[in-house]
């Protein structure tokens, strides 16, 4: 039984997982760009 009010603020931490997963994926992609040529 899932409310949607329980829904509404599963959402939103979902949506900041997401943007942080995302910037950590840059800064791997940016380390691993720098890092390779060494």
């Amino acid at each position: 039984m899932v409310t949607p009010r329980s829904d509404a603020r599963a959402r939103k931490p979902s949506l900041v997982l997401r943007s942080t997963l995302i910037v950590v994926m840059l800064l791997i992609l940016t380390v691993c760009m720098t890092v390779i040529p060494l």
